[in-house]
């Protein structure tokens, strides 16, 4: 009875400590600087539209990407990556301000964005 029990409870707890131990998808990507891009807490869901891309340029070039059709960033290619669920993301370095180049860790594009 206590081995059905103890089998119980760590079926129970596993997933939540792994979640906890792990985090969400994002923590593995990092921005143009190596940092860590944020948590699922940092992230914020938007509506991103890709100006221009990089391809053939130099590596300097910058994309130019338009947040909730109004906010105008650039990014190092670096910091947008593929979103691993269906939305797409922003990650900011301050939430409580507003979208900015400056304020943009990373953006996680939806595919089809």
């Amino acid at each position: 009875m206590m081995l059905r029990f103890f089998v119980y409870v760590l079926c129970l707890v596993t997933p939540a400590l792994a979640l906890a131990l792990h985090g969400s998808w994002q923590d593995h990507y990092t921005d143009e600087h190596g940092s860590r891009c944020c948590g699922v807490a940092d992230c914020l869901r938007v509506r991103i539209q890709v100006v221009t891309t990089t391809e053939n340029a130099p590596p300097e070039s910058k994309m130019t990407l338009i947040l909730n059709e109004e906010v105008v960033i650039q990014l190092a290619p670096s910091a947008v990556h593929i979103s691993e669920d269906t939305h797409a993301w922003w990650c900011a370095r301050n939430a409580t301000y507003p979208p900015s180049t400056e304020n943009t860790r990373c953006v996680f594009l939806a595919v089809g964005s």
